[in-house]
């Protein structure tokens, strides 16, 4: 199963900050007829999925980082929040980086740039979103997807 988090992104595109960043991983979040991608068959009941990043473009193509935000309900006194985190370690303005925070993300061959990443801890998020940092490179065009092969048989 996958999710798709970006589809053609060309420049950097921040952090989350609306409830409606991002993509849903639930039912009802934004429309009770999508598929819950958590518990629905993105990761089925295993809480682990890779993100896979693919980019194309001419010249020198990079990222110099992606950092995923996952968006969870949180009760306060009684009041229904939600809260934008950063997923990962890290400090300050490198919390949550997935690539090493000093190496951008480069290409593999000429012109491709592809780079993936094991993500746990999805199972209590609302929404999912791939901050992209600066990108380099001419006419480059990014994609970004969850995947997973749901849950292994006999587990469960």
């Amino acid at each position: 199963m996958q999710l798709q988090l970006l589809a053609n992104v060309t420049a950097a595109n921040g952090q989350p900050t609306l409830v409606t960043d991002g993509r849903p991983l639930r039912k009802g979040v934004d429309d009770p007829r999508l598929i819950d991608y958590v518990h629905d068959g993105l990761i089925g009941n295993v809480d682990e999925v890779t993100l896979l990043l693919k980019g194309i473009g001419t010249g020198a193509l990079t990222i110099s980082y992606l950092r995923l935000w996952l968006m969870f309900r949180v009760w306060d006194s009684g009041t229904n929040t939600f809260v934008w985190v950063p997923v990962g370690t890290g400090v300050d303005a490198d919390k949550g980086k997935l690539n090493s925070t000093t190496v951008t993300i480069g290409e593999v061959q000429s012109d491709v740039l592809l780079h993936a990443e094991r993500i746990r801890g999805l199972c209590e998020a609302e929404r999912a979103h791939l901050e992209v940092g600066v990108v380099g490179g001419a006419v480059t065009a990014i994609d970004a997807w969850l995947l997973s092969r749901g849950q292994a048989p006999g587990r469960g």
